[in-house]
């Protein structure tokens, strides 16, 4: 059972569902994910998210995109989700085919699967005894660097290997870095 980013949190919990109902899981298999905050994370605001979603529509294409928070927070709400797309077309990261329909619908999944990580905190404090493999990208975030298993050591009782794997986050799903 596995997952990347946001799925490895999900395929975790849902391992610790299935061992509870005493179904077998074989091994849990992490690409890239972080392992939950024992208290919660703090809720980031909306600029926060958009910027972030500006980001994620650039790491899926192969770019990377950092967009000012300020200038975010300058525009009225109604406005920002409109100009985050428009900036990421004429950055060539989104194509001009990319309806606002389509916009809307991706901030409101991206948005609620910020929050439910956000919140997310497992409902026993237990660690799980499972054979654990984590695929970490090698270039992380400044706040994760110096945490090799990327949290999941506070969840994972069973050997936990950490496999690291040459790229960053989106990277590790496409070629080359994929096949490995």
């Amino acid at each position: 059972l596995g997952g990347w980013s946001l799925g490895g949190t999900i395929a975790f919990e849902m391992a610790r569902r299935l061992r509870r109902e005493h179904e077998e899981v074989d091994v849990l298999l992490f690409i890239d994910s972080h392992g939950p905050e024992p208290a919660g994370f703090e809720p980031a605001d909306e600029s926060v998210l958009l910027a972030s979603l500006i980001g994620d529509f650039a790491g899926v294409v192969g770019q990377s995109f950092e967009v000012s928070q300020d200038d975010l927070r300058r525009l009225p709400a109604e406005d920002r989700l409109g100009w985050i797309v428009d900036l990421a077309r004429r950055s060539n990261i989104l194509p001009e085919s990319f309806a606002p329909e389509q916009a809307r619908r991706h901030w409101e999944v991206f948005r609620a699967n910020v929050r439910a990580v956000e919140s997310y905190v497992p409902a026993a404090p237990e660690e799980l005894p499972l054979r654990t493999v984590l695929f970490r990208a090698t270039v992380q975030p400044p706040q994760a660097e110096d945490r090799p298993a990327l949290g999941w050591d506070a969840w994972i009782a069973g050997p936990l290997e950490v496999v690291p794997l040459e790229g960053d986050h989106y990277s590790l799903v496409r070629d080359p870095a994929v096949r490995d």
